[in-house]
């Protein structure tokens, strides 16, 4: 069985714009190698910025914190209908990291609560919603799989390619000329919901449940969230929806801290699912071992965190070399540690007639220990 191939690069951080508005006359003349002067005049939505090149007014979607005011050096790498630029000058790595985690921070929410909400306005229809925006929140409701559909052939590898953190590594390896496959993806959904909602509400939110994804955090259980029983104003549905693009940006920013000499990031996201009405979020650290050097990772590691019910707090260790599998779970509660024990010969049979080969299965009352310290933060979030 070949490995799950993801858009994981073993690059630094990702430096990439990409334009998202109509290409304009003058941008047919660019060449790959041109290094062009920017101005950001401003930040249309999170992750999308206005700029201003050679006299015009472009924009472009990236995960750099860029602010208003800033001049950026850019050079084309891809040009075509959705040209990329990337950054030369302007931001170091670390100051890259620093300005979009105190960006993101003061800003982020929660994914299950966030969803629930939007299935709480959309998903019953909402006269106060404008139409484009419940249009939208119906198809991306529709779009969250649930735990059974993972199981599918396929299905668990585009999950994670949806799940917004690759988004700008896919647009920018689009083919010239063809729409970027990312209609699935959860933060271009969530960009798209976030401008035909309206302006969003500035009464405070409740602080988010779930700790913030900071470089070298480890996988937290989050519980299922049911839709709220009394639908919000779409103004504090547009400032959660900010609040779910600012967490998928705080994943990417940990994806792209460099903790040690590894070739491979820890790739850190969340796959929310449907739970009922609601929204279930499966905490994930993904990470490449081996290879480098231009060749893929021989092997694989996948931290996962969750609360299903009737089980409570669930972590899990999955590694995969070749064909063989080794998993651990960890309940916080004792007796779910049994009947995870318990299930763990379905599990080997299961693993069997997928192809693969079930190396050590185990299951243990407690928590993991952690797979390695975290670093110390760059910024306090709870300042």
């Amino acid at each position: 069985m070949d490995p799950v191939p993801l858009p994981i690069q073993a690059a630094g951080p990702a430096r990439l714009l990409t334009l998202t508005a109509p290409p304009l006359p003058g941008i047919a003349g660019w060449r790959p190698g041109q290094v062009l002067a920017a101005v950001v005049r401003a930040a249309v939505a999170p992750g999308v910025f206005e700029l201003e090149i050679e006299g015009s007014r472009l924009q472009a979607a990236s995960r750099l914190p860029l602010e208003p005011g800033q001049t950026l050096r850019l050079s084309v790498r891809q040009t075509g209908a959705r040209p990329v630029l990337q950054l030369v000058e302007g931001l170091a790595p670390e100051a890259v990291l620093r300005q979009g985690l105190r960006r993101a921070l003061p800003r982020q929410q929660s994914l299950a609560p966030a969803l629930a909400t939007l299935a709480a306005l959309a998903g019953r229809g909402n006269e106060a919603l404008p139409s484009a925006a419940e249009r939208l929140g119906r198809a991306l409701l529709a779009r969250l799989p649930d735990p059974q559909q993972l199981t599918a052939p396929g299905a668990f590898r585009r999950a994670l390619e949806d799940s917004g953190v690759f988004l700008e590594n896919r647009l920018a390896a689009a083919p010239p000329g063809r729409p970027p496959p990312v209609a699935g993806d959860l933060k271009a959904q969530l960009l798209q919901l976030v401008q035909a909602a309206g302006p969003a509400g500035r009464a405070p939110l409740p602080a988010p449940d779930a700790p913030p994804p900071l470089p070298g955090s480890p996988p937290r259980p989050q519980a299922a969230v049911p839709p709220p029983p009394e639908p919000p104003p779409p103004p504090e549905l547009a400032a959660r929806l900010e609040g779910a693009v600012a967490r998928i940006q705080l994943h990417q920013l940990a994806s792209a801290a460099r903790g040690d000499s590894s070739p491979w990031p820890v790739v850190s996201l969340e796959l929310p699912l449907r739970h009922g009405d609601g929204v279930q979020v499966v905490d994930l650290r993904i990470r490449g071992e081996g290879g480098g050097g231009g060749e893929p990772p021989a092997a694989w590691s996948v931290w996962l965190a969750l609360a299903p019910a009737g089980l409570g707090p669930l972590r899990a260790h999955v590694s995969l070399h070749g064909d063989r599998v080794a998993v651990t779970f960890w309940a916080e509660d004792g007796g779910a540690a049994r009947r995870l024990k318990g299930a763990l010969g379905a599990l080997r049979r299961r693993l069997a007639a997928a192809g693969l080969q079930a190396g050590r299965l185990d299951s243990a009352a407690g928590r993991p220990e952690s797979p390695r310290p975290e670093p110390p933060p760059l910024v306090d979030w709870r300042a």
